[in-house]
């Protein structure tokens, strides 16, 4: 899976400390070339998939493996591939000759990706289709792991409680403070997953978490 999504970039921290130009003006960050062009990447569904099946540690595909795993034809997989290698989300890892032709295989470039917010502001319709893209294969995997859950938790014994899936969510106004602690134990979760060595004995786990405060959010709650 895709993993994490920061919500800062190494290239954003240092632009915060240098100070702006005296007499330039300001306006709309430019868009980081590169990220814009991952996120165009990641805007489909077949190249999210792609990426997902290359993502755990130490997996590598050819184009033909990925077509059986993912139930798709070999001929249309290359294409997206191509998009993802050309993006840098996945890279050649070795070659090997097959009835005489060379044949590539392919792994993860990345563990996780971070999301500059510079990219949001500037580009929001890139950011706004990967998003779009993430969420809707995110709910359709989410779907087929709950109908394929038993039909009540209690069949699940609290050894396995792992299997349950959740889902969701919250509009609540709370103190800014407390607002500050939940933030902090979002981050303390993705940066635990994202540590995370992979374990071939495991269980694959897929986690989706959003959070944001309203643009209004110090504007008062009509009664």
């Amino acid at each position: 899976m895709v993993s994490l999504w920061q919500d800062v970039s190494v290239s954003e921290e240092q632009n915060a400390e240098a100070a702006p130009e005296a007499g330039r003006p300001s306006g709309p960050p430019v868009p980081d070339v590169l990220q814009v062009e991952t996120l165009k990447a990641l805007a489909a569904p077949s190249r999210l998939r792609i990426l997902y099946a290359l993502m755990p540690t130490g997996r590598v595909m050819s184009v033909k493996e990925l077509a059986e795993e993912l139930g798709e034809p070999q001929t249309r997989l290359y294409r997206h591939v191509k998009v993802l290698e050309s993006a840098g989300l996945i890279e050649v890892a070795a070659t090997r000759i097959v009835s005489g032709i060379v044949e590539q295989r392919y792994r993860a470039a990345h563990r996780d990706l971070e999301l500059d917010p510079a990219a949001v502001r500037s580009a929001p319709q890139a950011v706004h289709a990967a998003l779009v893209t993430m969420t809707t294969l995110y709910a359709e995997q989410f779907l087929a792991a709950y109908q394929d859950a038993p039909a009540q938790d209690e069949q699940i014994p609290d050894s396995e409680a792992y299997r349950k899936p959740r889902l969701a969510i919250a509009d609540v106004r709370i103190a800014k403070d407390k607002a500050a602690a939940v933030r902090a134990k979002i981050d303390e979760i993705m940066q635990e997953l994202s540590a995370e060595k992979e374990d071939p004995d495991g269980v694959p786990v897929s986690v989706l978490i959003g959070f944001f405060v309203s643009p209004k959010a110090d504007s008062t709650r009509p009664d």
